[in-house]
């Protein structure tokens, strides 16, 4: 299994024969230890048309070094960051990390793509305690891409990077960055060393799109910007659901559930309905929500639990609720690696990059999107207000089912207002802010009416086993009382979300 490290770091650019600086003087460093020269050689593997580096992923093998063999470096929030997974193999590529690049890969084989030899002198910033805070490192680079021709560069720039799981790191490069900089060096253009090997073949390989002379931007535009935006998004939760990492399925779900949104509120833009990729997104959405549902209803029932009074906590309630949602989440995360392994999947992720790539658009998205987009919010929003009429006459069940129905419209008015505000700015950020707020509330009723019912079981099974049900009686009540609670809220955020200072701009 692999070693995870969490990597931290800046890059300057420095010039041939430069020496590696000397930064005793930040705060917090007692010393800085004797540099060591070493030699690195790796060999980069990508697709052909460069998935992995255009999406700051890297995929590598290494002689030389501490930590020579495999090593996959995935973005983890911000530029600066990355977590860096290492094997120590000399063996073929790793299907372990393979595995993890699945949506990238989609059944094609990385190739080499670059040759990087470096020539490292480093040295370690350390506390007084002698403990690590940060490596300094004076890197000379040779780099060979493997295109078509290949294409030979020389380099040299300087890294600090933190040590692992240092406090206030920010502030220490902070501190490294305005020593650099006095002393003349200025931040690399590049991410990280492939890019800039990468870049000097063909430059065109990170080019990103050509921004539009037309201010604003055209409702088309607008709209492909924001898809390609959240195929990226659902490309890296991907990665991070394979690796089980917290909030990653809901956070995936999100992605696909943006799109899914933007397909269905702007398809007067489209030239076709799109209703099949409509359909499997719905589909991935569904088959994504059964391990995120069961472990919001744990969570809740047992916080709630938690907020009982000892004295009315009677038989071994905490271990039935876990006990109960254990085996149903690891169900639920098996399922989901099926999901991601599946050849269904494969397929909706090149449609969507496809329908990224070229958008169908009509005539109608070559309006400005300050004129297009706003009224296409507006029925949106109208959407939810006769959805809010409609629960405000229905009583029992109903009644909740119909504020779950305020929800998923709520939901789709806010993923609209947000597309919107690429154009439309602050105005359409607001709406979405405060849309996003009564689906959040009303997401925490509908959440309360699930627990209710799932204590009615708990208590049934608890009495066949002799236990007493008193407890869950206790937390059935306060499930009931809490939906209540959030369906008066949910009236007064729809009231500010629907005045009309708010929706003057859905013209």
């Amino acid at each position: 299994m692999a070693t995870v490290m969490r990597e931290t770091e800046r890059k300057y650019e420095a010039p041939p024969g430069a020496r590696l600086p000397d930064l005793r003087s930040l705060p917090g460093v007692a010393a800085q230890s004797e540099a060591d020269e070493v030699r690195l050689e790796a060999t980069y593997y990508d697709t052909a048309s460069y998935d992995l580096a255009r999406a700051g992923i890297t995929l590598r093998h290494r002689v030389g070094g501490h930590d020579a063999g495999w090593h996959l470096k995935i973005p983890a929030g911000d530029a600066e960051t990355r977590t860096e997974l290492r094997l120590a193999s000399d063996a073929e590529m790793p299907t372990e990390f393979t595995d993890l690049l699945t949506g990238r890969l989609r059944g094609r084989t990385p190739r080499a793509v670059a040759t990087i030899t470096t020539r490292r002198r480093a040295s370690t910033l350390v506390d007084v305690t002698g403990d690590p805070l940060a490596e300094v490192a004076l890197d000379s680079v040779t780099a060979e891409a493997l295109g078509g021709t290949a294409v030979l560069t020389r380099w040299t720039e300087i890294e600090v990077e933190l040590a692992e799981g240092v406090e206030d790191g920010g502030e220490l490069l902070k501190a490294a960055d305005r020593t650099l900089r006095r002393s003349g060096l200025r931040r690399s253009t590049y991410r990280m060393k492939l890019e800039a090997a990468l870049s000097a073949s063909d430059p065109r390989i990170f080019a990103g799109p050509r921004p539009s002379s037309r201010k604003p931007a055209s409702a088309g535009e607008v709209v492909r910007a924001y898809f390609r935006e959240q195929f990226e998004e659902l490309l890296s939760w991907d990665v991070q659901v394979r690796r089980a990492q917290p909030d990653a399925i809901h956070q995936m779900r999100v992605a696909a559930r943006r799109m899914r949104s933007a397909l269905r509120e702007f398809r007067p833009l489209f030239t076709s309905q799109n209703t099949n990729l409509e359909s499997e997104l719905r589909w991935l959405g569904r088959e994504l929500s059964g391990a995120r549902d069961e472990e919001v209803l744990r969570d809740l029932l047992l916080d709630e639990l938690a907020r009982i009074p000892a004295e009315s906590v009677l038989g071994p309630v905490r271990a039935r609720v876990g006990g109960n949602f254990a085996s149903r989440l690891a169900e639920g995360e098996r399922h989901v690696a099926d999901v991601l392994r599946s050849r269904r999947y494969i397929e909706l992720l090149e449609a969507l990059d496809a329908f990224a790539a070229d958008t169908p658009l009509n005539a109608d998205a070559d309006r400005r999107a300050t004129g297009a987009l706003p009224s296409l919010v507006r029925h949106s929003q109208r959407r939810v207000k006769r959805r809010m009429r409609a629960a405000r006459h229905a009583s029992g069940e109903a009644h909740g089912t119909a504020l779950h129905d305020v929800r998923k419209a709520a939901k789709r008015a806010r993923y609209a207002a947000e597309v919107a505000s690429l154009a439309s700015g602050k105005k359409a950020r607001k709406s979405a802010k405060a849309l996003k707020k009564l689906a959040s509330t009303l997401g925490e009723h509908h959440d309360s009416v699930i627990a209710a019912g799932e204590l009615r079981g708990l208590a049934t099974r608890a009495n066949s086993e002799g236990e007493t049900s008193y407890t869950y009686g206790v937390l059935h009540e306060r499930m009931n009382e809490r939906a209540r609670r959030f369906a008066e809220r949910a009236e007064d955020l729809w009231s500010r979300a629907d005045r009309r200072k708010r929706t003057a701009w859905m013209k």
